[in-house]
């Protein structure tokens, strides 16, 4: 799409900064004029969204979300919701339209809990973990025109349209919990967070985001595993905490014997020309706009654009994927 060639067309990369196994490369980019928005973290602090069941019985692959917010709140992909019956995942970035009575498309990251603990869900700090949500993405993308001939509004269409497998979100919720060495009662991954909640500190202020930036490009073991881009500056300041935990997370795993290459400003743009040269398949969004799936030699990932303005791009390494 041209909103996507145009903003990763003129993407500049800053300076790198390094805590651990995880190197960041600041990424910069002129602003698009998107239209007024806030993210969900604010919306919910000024009680302006509830997010609940979709009834007493509840449903896994989606939830209710009921705006009573004056402009669109945007959601991002990953960005994990805790309470109600059991703690989900989005499985898509949306713009809400503001006012908006939506169904919103989900999966399960804690396996072992289906009953109340809250009426309504919060918005955990974190965004799940970036191994899985490039899996995911890849999932998804693989699937994304058979899926989204679909079509519909009804809860069983918005869960097809949006299906993530959600076996596979157990799957690699149980296997990170296991490697990672995390007892949780009802495997949730949130638990997995908490427990490495000091360390992951460490990563938040060494690698603060700086004036200006857009997105960041994360760089494991010296090998670029992703990117994300959001629409405005202050959008990427508010949700940075949420994307540096989710790479911050993998990195804590045990690090490779070998010792990483050092990487350059040279990676970054060639990860990000794979990501230019990606198939790019789109379909109307389940809120305002177009929900895009990317898939090339190498990458995968998902962009939302609305009114020619990228509001949210992640694009993945296909090893991360793996």
């Amino acid at each position: 799409m041209t909103a996507i060639s145009t903003l990763l067309s003129g993407v500049s990369i800053g300076e790198p900064r390094r805590h651990g196994r995880l190197e960041i490369f600041p990424l910069f980019a002129t602003s698009m004029a998107a239209d007024a928005f806030i993210l969900l973290d604010e919306a919910l602090a000024a009680t302006l969204v509830d997010v609940t069941e979709t009834s007493d019985s509840g449903s896994v692959p989606v939830l209710k979300f009921l705006s009573r917010s004056p402009v669109p709140v945007l959601l991002l992909d990953g960005e994990e919701l805790i309470g109600a019956k059991q703690n989900r995942i989005l499985n898509a970035s949306i713009l809400a339209p503001a006012q908006a009575d939506m169904l919103l498309p989900v999966s399960c990251v804690e396996a072992g809990r289906w009953r109340y603990s809250t009426n309504s869900f919060r918005a955990a700090d974190h965004a799940l973990f970036a191994k899985a949500r490039a899996r995911k993405a890849a999932r998804m993308a693989a699937m994304h025109v058979e899926r989204r001939a679909v079509g519909g509004s009804t809860a069983y269409a918005v869960a097809r349209q949006y299906d993530a497998d959600q076996h596979e979100v157990w799957s690699d919720v149980s296997g990170k919990l296991g490697r990672m060495r995390v007892e949780s009662p009802s495997s949730a991954i949130s638990d997995g967070y908490e427990s490495y909640g000091e360390r992951l500190r460490e990563f938040e202020t060494a690698l603060e985001p700086v004036p200006a930036q857009r997105g960041a490009a994360f760089v494991l073991d010296g090998r670029v595993v992703g990117i994300e881009l959001l629409a405005t500056e202050a959008a990427f300041r508010a949700i940075y905490r949420k994307l540096l935990k989710s790479y911050a997370f993998d990195a804590l795993e045990a690090a490779e014997e070998t010792a990483p290459k050092v990487p350059t400003k040279a990676d970054v743009e060639a990860f990000i020309a794979r990501v230019l040269g990606s198939a790019m398949s789109s379909a109307p969004s389940a809120g305002l706009g177009v929900d895009v799936r990317l898939a090339g030699e190498g990458c995968t990932g998902h962009a939302l654009v609305h009114d020619e303005s990228v509001l949210h791009l992640a694009a993945f390494d296909e090893q991360l994927a793996l």
